[in-house]
């Protein structure tokens, strides 16, 4: 009975050589598996060095080629991991950027959440956010304008521009009211969007003087 039960240990030992999970593999493995021709194989390595964060840093190119990937689930993972990457995949930033205007809308969200993730500075990301809301797919546009409201001031005179574009008037509103106090440098753009010939941009433009509060008193006259 003894020997049987040895006998079960080693085999079990011995099986269990060489079948670690991809996240337990190396870097340098998983990048190297990132070719194979096999997309699911491909795709649980891009998600492994995902799981790694930072650790990961080393396959920052390899995963930044693959955002011009054939495959929109392929770009899409590798987006979202460059994302859990976080710093250190800044120099991934223009190929994230790129997925922008990708035709697949999931690809599209996970560029803006990668970029948001890697943060590139408000210099880079808060003119792109602002061009993503006219997008129309809603998890696109929410995600963006979710991004802009967390930016607070920093966003705002991205936001007065906005103001100034009819596709984009109605929601840099939106977000100005989200804002709120902050948003005080934006109230002489905001005074003039109330002349706007469409009602709910008048209305979205008296919510966001509205969200500003005191610093807003000069509109009370328009």
């Amino acid at each position: 009975m003894r020997n049987f039960l040895l006998i079960a240990i080693v085999i079990s030992l011995f099986l269990g050589v060489g079948t670690a999970t991809a996240a337990e593999k190396p870097v340098s493995e998983l990048v190297a598996a990132l070719e194979v021709e096999n997309e699911s194989a491909r795709l649980q390595a891009i998600d492994a060095l995902g799981a790694m964060g930072e650790k990961a840093a080393d396959a920052v190119p390899a995963l930044a080629a693959l955002l011009k990937d054939k495959s929109a689930a392929i770009r899409g993972h590798a987006a979202e991991s460059l994302g859990e990457i976080g710093a250190p995949a800044k120099s991934a930033a223009g190929g994230i950027v790129a997925l922008f205007g990708d035709t697949d809308k999931t690809v599209r969200r996970e560029a803006v959440d990668a970029l948001a993730r890697i943060r590139p500075g408000p210099q880079v990301i808060l003119p792109l956010l602002i061009k993503l809301i006219e997008d129309a797919e809603p998890s696109v546009k929410i995600r963006a304008l979710d991004l802009l409201a967390e930016h607070k001031d920093e966003a705002v005179p991205a936001l007065i521009e906005a103001l100034a574009d009819e596709d984009t008037v109605f929601w840099a509103c939106v977000v100005l009211s989200e804002i709120g106090p902050e948003a005080e440098a934006a109230v002489p753009a905001l005074i003039q969007t109330l002349d706007d010939k469409r009602p709910g941009v008048r209305r979205e433009a008296t919510l966001a003087l509205a969200g500003i509060g005191e610093a807003s008193r000069q509109a009370v006259p328009a």
